[in-house]
């Protein structure tokens, strides 16, 4: 007997520009996850910045891309956490390879429907 329910594919979405190599964001890069319960949200960030910071440096690889990642911080729409990633966000290849490696990271701790965005285009201050 064929089956009546609807099979719906949820995917993380990444919000446009929000992670643009051509922003002058000074290395520091934030990430915010929206549209998710706060602690499955930590849990995906934190499970996000073990992939981050395994991510080799391109011009040092025995050294991790990041030089630090920030404690991930629950909000009460999702959570959000940085990374100091110096210049290296201005390369496309290396954001790319971090977006990746944040939503492998939310979607490994069963975030399957949720934004990807930063408190720029939030309207809130990085840092604050």
């Amino acid at each position: 007997r064929p089956s009546t329910g609807i099979l719906r594919r949820m995917a993380i979405t990444i919000a446009p520009g929000a992670f643009d190599p051509d922003l002058d964001d000074g290395g520091a890069l934030d990430f915010v996850v929206v549209g998710c319960e706060p602690a499955l949200g930590r849990r995906g960030l934190e499970a996000a910045a073990e992939l981050v910071m395994a991510i080799p440096h391109p011009d040092e690889p025995d050294e991790s891309l990041p030089n630090f990642a920030s404690d991930v911080a629950e909000r009460a729409d999702g959570a959000e956490i940085w990374f100091d990633v110096k210049d290296e966000s201005e390369v496309p290849e290396v954001m790319q390879q971090i977006v990746d490696a944040v939503v492998a990271g939310l979607t490994s701790t069963g975030i399957v429907d949720a934004t990807l965005t930063n408190k720029r285009l939030l309207g809130e201050v990085f840092g604050a």
